[in-house]
């Protein structure tokens, strides 16, 4: 038997992310916005250098944790 959509006349609809995948990558990607936002004021402003730091240890984290989007490391990437 053949596969599904192919010879029988009908398209086979492409992979494409989930809603809650798109969602996820949204989420991810303000966050890192949000993070490089709050590591440049920190390092702009000496007085709350720390705030820099840790803008940047967040920043870091979550482009770590990005590409391992439903616990599928690497592959289908930012």
């Amino acid at each position: 038997m053949a596969p599904r959509g192919v010879g029988d006349g009908r398209l086979v609809r492409p992979a494409h992310r989930s809603e809650k995948g798109s969602a996820l990558l949204v989420l991810s990607i303000v966050l890192l916005v949000l993070w490089l936002i709050v590591a440049i004021v920190g390092f702009a402003i000496m007085s709350v250098l720390w705030i820099g730091v840790i803008g940047v240890v967040l920043f870091v984290a979550t482009a770590a944790i990005v590409p391992c989007d439903g616990g599928r490391c690497g592959g289908d990437t930012l």
